[in-house]
């Protein structure tokens, strides 16, 4: 099964029941700067089962792109939370990652 092999480490440390645990968790992931971006890393790297990432900064972003990991300079035509969580869906495709920048939320898909 892919999980098993993708969380390997992880199941070793608190077992299956803990890892099925995480990926039925949600979170809500407030600012998408890069703190908010490494934090989001974490919760995908993890195997958290489904991550907002939620920013109203309207703010171009290749602005925003100096010292952030998922920001690039291609992004310049998404808001940041929609770039950020593209980014991080592309980091785990067992975990779904969603963007919310204050109008919709966006399902991102891998």
């Amino acid at each position: 099964k892919e999980e098993v092999s993708q969380y390997d480490r992880q199941i070793r440390v608190w077992g299956a029941d803990g890892q099925k645990k995480l990926g039925s968790s949600r979170v809500l992931l407030v600012g998408s700067g890069a703190l908010g971006g490494e934090v989001g890393k974490n919760l995908v790297l993890g195997g958290i089962g489904t991550v907002h990432v939620a920013d109203c900064t309207q703010a171009p972003v290749a602005e925003s792109t100096g010292g952030h990991f998922f920001l690039r300079d291609d992004d310049q035509v998404e808001v940041r939370a929609a770039a950020v969580a593209k980014h991080l869906q592309e980091l785990n495709a067992l975990v779904k990652v969603r963007s919310w920048n204050g109008v919709a939320i966006r399902e991102t898909r891998a």
